[in-house]
């Protein structure tokens, strides 16, 4: 049976974060989490024995059945395909770069296990409808939620259609099963969503992968809910060389030096951040780990000018 274990080490951003894969014989399905410091599939997979790569970007594709393993490599709009150099099939390749948040199928040959090194990215999911959606999951891997527990409160998740690789085939997943970080999964959506499990996280400006604060005093609004009906305690903490200071409403300004504990109901509410002024330089940066409900979310947090 194939497996996956991938570990998510916090660090200083400037020092990158490692995603640790491990891959049996066979498909692997992998959620990639990091950026790597060199995206070329060949720098990614250098030295390691793997035969093929496919990563699924869908854009506004349906998928309404499942992938046929056998039928890779070929060219699809929703799939892009790399193999090594010496492959006979390596005209076929269009797959020119690996990025953060992607879920990939691996091919290898024999059992290894390697780090990609690279910049941690934050990304609120946008579910693509009515369709499947192969994805990864930001679970703490301490204490990962089950799928039922993962998307209580989702109408657009009702009933649960989820898929994971077995063997080099695809196996229905039960909701009592608990979500295997680093590991990708198909799962079916019956409408327009943007469900982020059971923490939600929104920054200031939609899309942007990392919290910019500036030198000038002014502060960012993170916004930051509980779904579904089980009640969530965040515990915050930060890494790196970018001190920063944080408030809630009602309470007093204070640097985040130790955990923060938040409690969490189904009201929205606003964690404030500012950089310490003068404290750092302008291209510092910190990782803010946050956990609860299950999750355990890296925000990455620079200076700007």
């Amino acid at each position: 049976m194939a497996a996956l274990l991938v570990l998510i080490i916090s660090a200083p951003w400037s020092h990158g974060v490692d995603q640790i894969i491990s891959l049996q014989p066979g498909w692997n399905a992998v959620f990639l989490e990091v950026e790597p410091a060199n995206e070329a599939p060949g720098a990614v997979f250098a030295g390691q024995p793997v035969e093929m790569c496919a990563v699924w970007l869908p854009g506004a594709a349906k998928v309404d059945s499942l992938v046929d393993l056998s039928a890779l490599p070929k060219k699809a709009a929703e799939w892009h395909i790399w193999q090594p150099e010496s492959s006979p099939s390596a005209f076929l390749n269009n797959l020119r770069g690996i990025k953060a948040r992607q879920a990939m199928l691996i091919k290898a040959t024999a059992a290894a296990t390697f780090t990609v090194s690279g910049e941690p990215v934050f990304e609120r999911r946008t579910w693509v409808a009515p369709s499947f959606n192969f994805t990864g999951f930001d679970v703490d891997p301490a204490a990962p939620p089950t799928f039922a527990r993962f998307f209580d409160g989702s109408r657009a998740h009702a009933g649960l259609k989820v898929f994971k690789l077995v063997a080099n085939k695809w196996q229905a997943v039960a909701g009592s099963e608990t979500i295997q970080r680093g590991r990708a999964y198909w799962v079916w959506c019956s409408e327009g969503s943007d469900f982020q499990g059971p923490v939600d996280v929104s920054l200031p400006l939609a899309g942007e992968g990392a919290l910019t604060l500036a030198n000038d005093g002014s502060a960012a609004r993170v916004e930051i809910s509980a779904n579904g009906t089980v009640p969530v305690t965040l515990n915050m903490t930060t890494a790196g060389t970018l001190p920063l200071l944080q408030s809630t409403a009602g309470g007093d300004e204070a640097a985040l030096t130790s955990p923060l504990s938040l409690p969490l109901t189904s009201t929205r509410k606003i964690l404030t951040l500012r950089r310490a002024l003068d404290a750092a330089p302008d291209m510092a940066t910190s990782t803010l780990t946050i956990k609860g409900g299950g999750m355990s979310l890296l925000l990455p947090v620079r200076g700007a000018r």
